[in-house]
């Protein structure tokens, strides 16, 4: 019944536009690397491991048969990390005090608002996190120079920063096959002068020095939805390697995944990086407030 609903919701408020998008270019490289995919063996993993290795052989199995073009339009995209249903997206547009960066660039057929055919839920849900993030820490963009973005997604949120002039480096840390879908996406959005500036990254052993880089940059990190359905040894990874060395943060998240209590995890890493001023609040978009989803802000206190 409420996949039916869902349906029913996003017929009324969303357009799919399938247009001719022959001038989108696929490297040599992406297509090298996606004949190099292989398919998992979900049987060694369990929980939310076993679920995204699922999707991942979902999303092979599509790059494979050459829909890269048209990827916006895939299950595995909507159900994971794409922001489809109007509904509650009317209220984070009303929130936005302009529609600038708003304008969507077809790449990968994304679905569109019935009512402002230029722009996708997708697209506004994202510019709501950028704009609650320089509410709280005011032109942010212009202060940092290096963005580590952990689960990138297919990398608009990327792509939306640098449409806000941003002129640092940026490091997207996500699967490899979603590092695929983000090099295509960014490669046929952004300047070539800004896609140099972006890297790539699906196991920390491949970048020994970006502790480094990070310690030496005015950096942010990034996570929406995405740290909060981490499984317990990943988070550990990146909080004895990686998390209390950026300057700024902004992490989005559920109140519970995969039985974890985020809200109380989150709460116990505030305590325990206590030089960082925080912020943790309820996402006040009316549908997000009644569904325990919370931002957390920070950034790291003068001295």
């Amino acid at each position: 019944m409420k996949k039916l609903f869902k349906l029913i919701i996003e017929s009324i408020f969303t357009k799919h536009y399938f247009f001719d998008n022959k001038k989108h270019v696929i490297s040599k490289d992406i297509d090298q690397e996606i004949f190099d995919l292989k398919y998992y063996n979900t049987s060694k993993f369990f929980g939310a491991k076993k679920e995204w290795h699922k999707n991942l052989n979902e999303l092979i199995e599509n790059l494979k048969n050459n829909k890269i073009k048209s990827f916006l339009s895939l299950d595995v995209i909507r159900r994971t990390m794409y922001i489809s249903r109007a509904s509650y997206t009317f209220n984070e547009l009303n929130y936005l005090p302009t529609k600038n960066y708003l304008k969507e660039n077809f790449v990968g057929s994304p679905l569109m608002f019935f009512k402002y055919p230029i722009y996708s839920a997708n697209r506004i849900h994202h510019q709501f996190h950028l704009y609650n993030f320089d509410i709280k820490f005011h032109d942010f963009i212009n202060k940092i120079d290096f963005v580590f973005e952990f689960g990138g997604g297919y990398g608009s949120i990327c792509e939306n920063i640098y449409r806000h002039n941003y002129q640092g480096d940026y490091l997207l840390y996500d699967f490899k096959e979603l590092s695929i879908i983000q090099k295509y996406y960014l490669s046929n959005t952004i300047s070539k002068l800004d896609f140099e500036k972006i890297g790539f990254l699906s196991d920390l052993k491949d970048s020994p020095n970006l502790k480094s880089k990070i310690i030496k940059s005015s950096s942010l990190f990034i996570a929406t939805w995405s740290f909060s359905e981490a499984d317990l040894k990943t988070r550990k990874l990146f909080t004895e390697n990686l998390l209390d060395i950026f300057d700024n943060y902004l992490i989005a998240f559920q109140y519970e995944f995969n039985e974890i209590d985020n809200l109380n995890y989150f709460k116990e890493f505030m305590l325990i990086n206590k030089e960082i001023d925080w912020e943790l609040k309820l996402i006040n978009n009316s549908i997000s407030k009644n569904l325990n989803q919370y931002y957390l802000f920070g950034k790291k206190k003068s001295n």
